[in-house]
């Protein structure tokens, strides 16, 4: 059986060491956190007993699976075997449970005992999510490890860990990363992606509150004569609120020096009909002299049925626009949503890179979204206004998310694997 060998810093041995009942590492992005995360997980296998682990959604518990242990068992060569639809993880005879956090899930294992658990990005969990995790692991050695990043100042987090006389804290930031070549390179990448607070948090891990301050980097240079073009493909990013419905239209206007699209938002739509179909056959009729290719993406959960269609909202939209343009419309709406805080991060990144445009007259209502939107104290868009009367919305914001994820996905530091693992 090959062992575990891999370089790491203090901190993180310390939360490998079967010696410290209960660890907890707050730090920064790139910090090492799920890295170290992934190996306590391959330590205790070597070990044996049965393990928890927690992450807030069932995507992303996938993911780091996916990105990070399994990544790690093909190279040691173990045998394993990954049951996806129940979650678990077995390696030889030792078998680890893969839950979120979210209150449904949480339920399910109040009457499972463990012997070892990790829970990531746990201060985003619900109180009672965290508690019953830290609950639960209570045979042999009942080792418990929290990682996630600086939250609010007040959050319950803070609380939970400083409460305890066993507990071992670690505040960190992306300096604390043992690989001098990725702290250089990250570092860069954070610093043409945030500023300020959002800075001292990503970067630097401290306890900062986000709340209240903008979310984009977003400047007047960046309106301009953006007019659709309807012999150039177009992206059509979907939102849907029970308010209106928000579509965003998007085009390639142009290449950078290193080659990277340059895009724009051309036009802005709130559609208002009786339902999401008679929306995408309002839409799809105003588009009929259009010359090219249709690409539509959007917010996935329009997958789910709603008062609003009488099948789910996507096939609806996909039926009218194909009566209208046949075999030139691409369907490109992933089967999840990414993580909100990932599609920011791509947008900032993006506008910082100056790759992002709108059109003054035509995409103001996605411009002045994106001007209006707020962090909550997590760093999340501020949804608490949306119900307002006269308030601006954070749904044409939203068809932005989805419309730049879908440009510059793969091309964002943030979503190269790699960036979150070392």
């Amino acid at each position: 059986m090959e062992q575990l060998e891999r370089r790491v810093a203090n901190f993180q041995k310390e939360f490998l060491s079967k010696d410290n009942p209960f660890v907890a590492i707050i730090g920064a992005k790139g910090s090492g956190k799920t890295y170290v995360g992934a190996l306590f997980v391959l330590s205790m296998l070597q070990r044996g007993g049965q393990g928890l682990v927690m992450f807030n959604t069932f995507q992303q518990a996938k993911d780091i699976y996916k990105q990070n242990i399994k990544t790690m068992l093909d190279e040691l060569g173990w045998p394993y075997h990954f049951n996806e639809q129940q979650m678990i993880l077995t390696v030889w005879d030792n078998t680890v449970h893969f839950r979120s956090a979210e209150s449904d899930v949480i339920r399910r294992i109040e009457s499972i005992e463990y012997e070892w658990g990790w829970a990531d990005e746990s201060s985003y969990f619900k109180p009672d999510s965290l508690n019953v995790f830290a609950s639960r692991i209570r045979k042999g050695l009942a080792l418990k490890r929290i990682t996630s990043m600086p939250a609010d100042p007040d959050a319950y987090i803070y609380n939970f860990i400083e409460r305890r006389d066993d507990a071992k804290l670690f505040e960190i930031s992306l300096q604390d990363n043992p690989d001098p070549v990725f702290r250089e390179r990250y570092t860069k990448e954070l610093m043409n992606t945030y500023s300020g607070a959002q800075l001292e948090r990503y970067l630097y891990g401290k306890r900062v509150s986000l709340e209240g301050i903008g979310l984009f980097y977003i400047t007047p240079d960046m309106r301009g004569q953006y007019k659709y073009d309807p012999k150039d493909t177009l992206v059509l990013s979907w939102d849907f609120n029970v308010e209106y419905r928000a579509v965003s239209g998007w085009q390639v206007v142009g290449r950078d020096e290193a080659g990277r699209p340059k895009v724009a938002c051309v036009f802005a739509k709130q559609m208002k009909e009786a339902t999401v179909g008679d929306d995408a056959e309002k839409l799809a009729n105003e588009l009929r002299n259009h010359k090219s290719d249709i690409v539509i993406t959007g917010d996935a959960t329009g997958a789910n049925r709603t008062a609003l269609a009488t099948g789910s909202m996507w096939t609806a939209i996909k039926e009218k626009f194909h009566d209208v343009f046949g075999g030139t419309i691409r369907y490109r709406v992933p089967d999840t949503n990414p993580l909100v805080r990932d599609t920011i991060e791509c947008c900032n990144w993006s506008l910082k890179n100056k790759l992002v445009y709108f059109d003054t007259d035509d995409a103001r209502d996605v411009y002045n979204s994106m001007v209006a939107a707020k962090a909550d104290k997590y760093g999340d868009i501020d949804k608490k206004d949306d119900y307002k009367e006269g308030a601006v919305k954070s749904h044409d914001a939203d068809t932005a998310r989805y419309a730049l994820w879908h440009f510059y996905m793969q091309m964002y530091p943030g979503n190269n694997k790699n960036y979150w693992i070392v």
